[in-house]
């Protein structure tokens, strides 16, 4: 029983054959506590006995991978992403479209739309992360639900092996459920003996007898044993087929569901993304008529007042001009104002000059008389030294 040998051409081979056809490495242990339990039967049939241990050494192994690799997918996610995106996209161009429309963004709206742009995004670059997102989650999901079906089909020939085990169980019950039948009628039998044994028979006869009578019982409680055994791992194989086929049941119509839809979700994405981009391309191209408009018509607005300003304020500088241009360059005010002011200056240069000559000549004067002083103080000065 340590050696779990292959049964080619059972169903259990049938699935880890085609587990292996998938790349996956199924680990099948090599020994579990339940098989040192199928041992103490394994001598009613050991060909039997090892399809048992082998079922559901392989089955736990089974088990293990389809947690793995059942379990593990987070594709639902992004398809959720991929559907906000298309949402985020349809509402917000639909109101910018609707703020032009009514005649343009006010204050509110620009914040709005500014904050959108922050946090989302412009319409272009949500068009095109939702296609990376779509691109990456058809490449995983479809990988993964590749290995699903497979390990899925995989998992019919496994449960299936079940089935095979249940039979197996059930035929070495029937067999040790004989044995046991038979190992409580040999106690009946040897205590028959021993109650029947005369009074006279020698007390070492006696023994034998009490002696195969308890050989009897422990073998018919050895029995008993075999048979709990035995009828246990019937009933709990036919339990877990029968379990195990009803819930897998339920999954494999979950699995197909989510099949569908993957399958709805690529045919959705590459059927509405001629619409999503038509939508890009037609929210643009508002926006290019909007800006093109209103540039227009700022353009009509400008002349047109341009035009009016000119036809008001146009005669008053023609007017202006021409009095400019025939009329006087030098007035005669200003030419009095001059020739006043240089009269006026040479009256008070002329006063000036005689003010400041006769000032000369009186300075003079003194000059000449303060040095005449100083010089004959001088000499009086030399002839006293002398």
């Amino acid at each position: 029983m340590n050696q779990i040998v292959a049964i080619t051409g059972s169903r259990l081979q049938k699935a880890i054959d085609k587990i292996k056809d998938l790349n996956l490495n199924l680990v099948v242990p090599e020994a579990q506590p339940i098989a040192k339990i199928i041992e103490r039967i394994e001598d009613v049939d050991q060909a039997k006995a090892v399809v048992i241990a082998r079922t559901l050494a392989t089955m736990q192994a089974f088990d293990d991978l389809v947690s793995a690799k059942l379990e593990g997918s987070n594709y639902s996610d992004r398809f959720n992403a991929v559907t906000v995106g298309f949402n985020s996209i349809i509402e917000d161009s639909t109101r910018q479209v609707r703020q032009e429309e009514q005649g343009g963004a006010g204050f509110g709206d620009r914040v709005g739309n500014a904050y959108m742009k922050l946090t989302r995004g412009d319409v272009a670059d949500r068009f095109s992360k939702i296609e990376r997102i779509y691109r990456d989650v058809i490449n995983e999901s479809g990988k993964t639900l590749d290995i699903q079906r497979g390990i899925l089909d995989a998992y019919v020939d496994a449960r299936a092996s079940l089935k095979e085990g249940e039979i197996a169980a059930m035929e070495m019950f029937e067999a040790i459920n004989k044995q046991a039948d038979a190992a409580k009628a040999k106690v009946g039998e040897m205590n028959a003996k021993v109650a029947a044994a005369p009074a006279e028979l020698s007390a070492s006869d006696r023994g034998r007898l009490e002696l195969e009578r308890d050989d009897a019982v422990n073998e018919a409680r050895r029995q008993d044993d075999r048979y709990q055994i035995a009828k246990d791992l019937a009933e709990m194989l036919t339990v877990a087929y029968s379990v195990t086929e009803t819930i897998f049941g339920r999954y494999n119509q979950a699995h197909k569901v989510l099949d569908r839809l993957h399958q709805k979700a690529v045919i959705f994405f590459d059927t509405q993304r001629p619409v999503m981009t038509a939508m890009k391309a037609t929210y643009t191209g508002l926006l290019h008529v909007n800006e093109m408009s209103k540039t227009q018509t700022a353009m009509q607005d400008g002349l047109n007042r341009s035009l009016e300003t000119l036809a008001s304020l146009g005669d008053a500088v023609l007017k202006e001009g021409v009095r400019v241009a025939h009329g006087t360059s030098i007035r005669a005010s200003s030419v009095k104002m001059l020739v006043d002011a240089t009269v006026s200056f040479q009256e008070e240069v002329d006063s000036i000059v005689r003010e400041s000559r006769e000032l000369a000549t009186v300075e003079a004067a003194s000059i000449r008389k303060d040095v005449e002083d100083g010089k004959q103080r001088v000499a009086r000065f030399v002839a006293l030294a002398a």
